[in-house]
């Protein structure tokens, strides 16, 4: 009855871990930077496909002399860039990912993702030990809610990388305001909508 869920988790390791952007019928698509790709994922309200994808988001906070979050984010991706040949992407089986295999074949879930655009992988060479743990544990946990999310042929695609913006002091323009996630102020469609809807009743 949602178009898209939210679920958000404090794992064993101690790193919350959410869903973001659930696309019922939607497929995924490649985000370009200025030197490496991420992936993304959207919905068609014409073209529909036979699979719902979203995305697992790991939350990391650092400490001091740390200071770096975009860089890290970006070493990341660019890593996993490296390692799909450059200008691709890494996409792997769920049961090959939780048992640190490299997928060699894929099973009866079809990707979404033009092939030219990735190379069959393994993300345990990309991602930290844990973030791949928070991952897994976030996945067989919400398995007891949402049956099948564990299946063997699910995909992963990686890396998807999202960084947020400062947040926007909205009296220091005067008539001029920022809303949504480009303010810093929101993570999602549905609060961007709330965001802007607040924003105007205070005119």
């Amino acid at each position: 009855e949602m178009y898209e869920f939210k679920i958000r988790l404090k794992t064993k390791t101690g790193y919350i871990v959410r869903t973001f952007c659930n696309n019922p019928g939607g497929e995924v698509t490649l985000e370009s930077y200025d030197d490496f790709l991420t992936v993304n994922g959207h919905a068609n309200t014409t073209k529909k496909t036979t699979n719902t994808n979203f995305a697992i988001l790991v939350t990391h906070s650092f400490t001091q002399p740390f200071n770096d979050p975009v860089g890290y984010g970006s070493y990341i991706a660019k890593l996993s860039n490296i390692l799909a040949g450059g200008d691709k992407v890494i996409l792997q089986c769920y049961e090959d990912f939780k048992g640190s295999k490299r997928t060699k074949k894929l099973g009866r879930v079809e990707p979404t993702l033009d092939p030219k655009h990735f190379i069959l992988g393994d993300l345990n060479l990309a991602l930290p030990r844990r973030t791949i743990e928070s991952i897994i544990d976030f996945l067989e946990r919400l398995e007891t809610v949402v049956k099948g999310v564990t299946y063997p042929d699910n995909l992963l695609y990686g890396a998807e990388v999202k960084f947020y913006a400062n947040k926007i002091n909205n009296d220091f323009f005067g008539n001029v305001k920022i809303i949504g996630d480009c303010s810093g102020w929101t993570r999602s469609i549905t609060y961007a909508t709330s965001h802007g809807y607040l924003i105007a009743k205070e005119f």
